[in-house]
């Protein structure tokens, strides 16, 4: 049996002005800024412990990173988590008042 996760691997040049990311299967990470939150695109690649099933290897994606702006990271459990009538909840709903940032973009 093969043990395989989905995860994400993150690396900060000492610059601080950006953030480079290999993503293995995880949910889409979400760039919150005072105008907006908006999810980061990657280039995702199998999970780990598939990766021999798919062609080369992981790709490294990198953003920019501005004063103000945080990157959220979840678990495919808030992802996918469903209410009693087994419908997803809205991750396209406002984010929370007072957090410091509108509706999610994209």
């Amino acid at each position: 049996m093969c043990a395989t996760g989905k995860s994400l691997l993150l690396g900060f040049p000492p610059a601080g002005d950006s953030v480079r990311i290999v993503d293995r299967g995880h949910p889409s990470l979400l760039m919150l800024t005072p105008h907006g939150a908006q999810r980061l695109h990657t280039t995702p690649a199998l999970p780990l412990g598939l990766g021999e099933l798919g062609p080369g290897s992981a790709e490294v994606t990198t953003h920019p990173l501005r004063s103000g702006e945080v990157i959220l990271l979840y678990t495919d459990g808030v992802s996918e988590a469903r209410n009693a009538g087994g419908k997803f909840y809205p991750l396209k709903a406002p984010l929370p008042e007072g957090s410091g940032f509108s509706t999610l973009q994209g």
